[in-house]
């Protein structure tokens, strides 16, 4: 299940092509789903406990500063892999980063 929406189909998908792969090629799952989503979970963790310390008005800003890098995110957004868009939209708009704090708190 991943941290930020509750789902978990390609995550699922996912791990069974990498539990097929390990018992065909005599392999270990736990590295072989680790090496597919690990970073990816971790991501998604990371912005579940940011979201988590968000107050209203976090939450406020946030959509002021999402909607100002929309297009980037409409062709680089993935819900599944963060990594594939999550830096870029903050090089896109560095002040993105000022939210990563609430992950410290």
């Amino acid at each position: 299940v991943k941290p930020t929406t509750g789902g978990g189909l390609v995550t699922g998908f996912s791990c069974s092509n990498s539990l097929v792969n390990s018992i065909n090629n005599n392999l270990s799952y736990e590295f072989e789903w680790r090496k597919n989503l690990g970073k990816e979970l971790f991501l998604h963790s990371l912005i579940r406990r940011t979201l988590d310390n968000f107050t209203n008005n976090n939450y406020n800003s946030l959509i002021k500063d999402l909607n100002q890098v929309k297009p980037e995110l409409q062709n680089l957004g993935d819900m599944d892999y963060p990594s594939k868009f999550l830096f870029k939209i903050i090089k896109a708009k560095p002040s993105l980063l000022k939210y990563s704090l609430k992950t410290l708190v």
